[in-house]
């Protein structure tokens, strides 16, 4: 009777075994770090400046349209941009919880020449604007009550160019910066958007036909080994109707040797397909979970980029 605790050795050993544990820990620590940022209970006050900015007045081009604040003509350019503040963290931020006003401000002290609400996530919010700096290029806004993903949509319209930056400040309580998220990408124009998908479905039709033929080359050795394996066993069923038969001493050495070698590993395994077939059977273990590993990176790499980059009541 064999000893159970040398089967449990002999299962643990394995390394497929082993690979699937490694797997369960990147799993497990994956998830750790998800379920405690989710569960954590913060108040998180962001910002997200809309990286499409329009010019409504350009400088230097002749143009009937004009624009003048507090009775002086603008020379500069005239740029409108929406910013986006809300509440993403889950403890609400109540007006006793701003311990600095929170302000929008352009570098430069660039004069701010109107400030709008364009869209509030709720009226009880009770959101206002103070303009009383504005030709000094900032804004306060103040509020009753910011739950989570409760906010605002402000539009500026200032007296600068597209490059002009939109900061805020302000202190809150059991926050140490009011975070900004950003936009890494590029704004790309009509004919860029459609360079890059063509480029896009160029790469896609590569990766398709490059599956193809891939799938192509591995059908050929299957094939080859299908059609030997036929081969030997009709030889195998033609022997064994001989068998069937009374034969003689000298013929039943001779049918010996002919089972001896279909059957033997060594002429079984000689040839390239053989060899090319065991090799691929012995990856098989490795790859799948290698496999796995890099689809579960890619599925997490997706589900963080797929995340709504600003407001969550949108634009």
């Amino acid at each position: 009777m064999a000893n159970p605790s040398n089967k449990v050795v002999i299962f643990f050993s394995n390394p497929i075994v082993g690979i699937i544990g490694w797997l369960a820990t990147i799993i497990g620590l994956v998830l750790t770090i998800y379920f405690y940022v989710e569960g954590k209970e913060n108040r998180d006050l962001t910002y997200y400046v809309n990286p499409v900015k329009a010019v409504l007045v350009r400088s230097g081009q002749a143009s009937r349209l004009s624009a003048s604040f507090d009775d002086k003509t603008v020379e500069t350019d005239i740029t409108a941009a929406q910013i986006a503040l809300w509440n993403q963290g889950k403890l609400a931020i109540k007006k006793d919880n701003i311990l600095k006003s929170v302000v929008i401000y352009t570098d430069k002290q660039i004069p701010i020449l109107e400030a709008t609400i364009r869209k509030s996530s709720r009226d009880v919010n009770g959101i206002s604007l103070g303009t009383e700096n504005i030709r000094q290029g900032s804004i306060t806004i103040s509020w009753n009550i910011l739950e989570r993903n409760d906010g605002c949509v402000i539009q500026l319209i200032y007296a600068g160019d597209t490059n002009t930056q939109l900061l805020i400040d302000g202190v809150i309580e059991g926050q140490d910066k009011i975070r900004q998220l950003t936009f890494a990408g590029k704004i790309r124009s009509p004919d860029e958007q459609f360079s890059s998908r063509r480029r896009a479905n160029q790469y896609l039709g590569f990766f398709v036909l490059s599956m193809g033929v891939f799938l192509v080359l591995l059908c050929v050795p299957l094939f080859l080994i299908r059609r030997r394996r036929r081969i030997r066993d009709k030889s195998l069923a033609s022997l064994n109707k001989e068998v069937a038969t009374e034969l003689t001493l000298e013929q039943v050495r001779s049918l010996l040797d002919r089972y001896r070698e279909l059957l033997s590993p060594r002429i079984q395994d000689s040839g390239l397909i053989d060899r090319v077939a065991r090799q691929f059977r012995r990856l098989v273990p490795i790859l799948v979970p290698l496999t796995a590993l890099v689809y579960l990176l890619l599925g997490l790499y997706y589900l963080v980029s797929s995340q709504e980059l600003g407001p969550p009541f949108g634009f």
